[in-house]
């Protein structure tokens, strides 16, 4: 059971609970013969606060009736519970900045996360926390398409997901919790249309900086121009965040793809296009051979009902 400061607890007649403190376990018991007396003093029964030991934590275990995580062992450290699973919904409106004149060259990402604050105030930014700046996609491919680039320290180096280890995972994870975090804003806010999402990172990114594509997945968008764009969003060029992290905890990097297989990806972006969405769920398999027919499939009942988000 997990409690919070001004929570009240009413124990049986030698029944313990422990609770952990900032430095320390402490395990509160009645003593026999009675339950306590509510007009004494709350820590008069019987409390032991010491240094924790196996055999004390064991017992205070071991009397639990509920619990959402282990007990730390002595010298242990103890589990963080991630930002996003108590952080509020954002309420921030989904407001993308107009497109910029001109390209603004291959560090623009790289130049938000070295000043979060001004990414904000300049509206290029829809969310910015201790871990993540989330920005706009200034060329959308989608009705809704935002980048989340991680602020982590241990991050600060790596620029695709080949470039990711064991010891990164933590933060990806935290990652993929601000990804949920953010769909449940946006779903209930009203701002994400009732649509399927892809979250993931382009295997060979153009971009400085890591950072996880969050977007909808109708591409329907006037800079979709070309079959680059549209292949990239698709395998093997796209990496979605759940097989990234399967990897990192199987085989202790981001990516198992090397060298000559990811020269393999890139010449994919110039492949045939096809919809492995709607090929997933079934019927005939669809062939697309311009970015005039794309845009007919992407209107197309199939596709719509296809990509519809489903709450069950």
């Amino acid at each position: 059971m997990t409690a919070k400061t001004g929570d009240e607890f009413a124990l049986r007649c030698d029944e313990k609970v422990g609770l952990y403190g900032a430095d320390q376990w402490m395990l509160f018991t009645t003593e026999a013969g009675g339950a306590p007396d509510a007009a004494s003093a709350p820590l008069r029964d019987s409390v032991e606060a010491r240094s924790p030991s196996p055999k004390r934590m064991k017992a205070a275990a071991g009397s639990a009736r509920e619990s959402d995580q282990p007990i730390p062992s002595s010298g242990a450290t103890r589990p963080e519970a991630s930002a996003y699973s108590t952080r509020a919904l954002l309420t921030r409106a989904y407001a993308p900045p107009p497109k910029p004149p001109k390209p603004e060259g291959l560090d623009a990402l790289a130049r938000l996360v070295r000043d979060p604050a001004w990414a904000l105030q300049s509206g290029k930014a829809l969310h910015v926390d201790e871990k993540v700046v989330v920005a706009y996609d200034l060329y959308a491919k989608a009705r809704l398409h935002l980048l989340l680039m991680p602020l982590h320290p241990s991050l600060k180096a790596v620029h695709a997901p080949t470039d990711l280890r064991s010891e990164h995972l933590p933060a990806i994870r935290e990652l993929r919790k601000c990804a949920a975090w953010l769909e449940r804003s946006l779903r209930t806010s009203g701002a994400l249309p009732s649509l399927q999402l892809r979250i993931g990172f382009h295997r060979v990114p153009s971009m400085a900086h890591l950072h996880l594509h969050f977007l909808t997945t109708d591409h329907d968008s006037e800079a979709l121009r070309t079959k680059r764009h549209w292949n990239s969003f698709q395998p093997p060029f796209f990496l979605p965040i759940d097989e990234c992290i399967r990897t990192l905890e199987t085989s202790g990097v981001g990516d198992v793809l090397r060298g000559a297989q990811l020269d393999g990806v890139e010449a994919a972006l110039k492949a045939d296009m096809s919809c492995p969405l709607c090929e997933a769920a079934g019927g005939a398999p669809v062939r697309i051979t311009n970015i005039p027919a794309l845009k007919l499939h992407l209107g197309s009942v199939r596709h719509i009902s296809t990509v519809q988000f489903c709450s069950d």
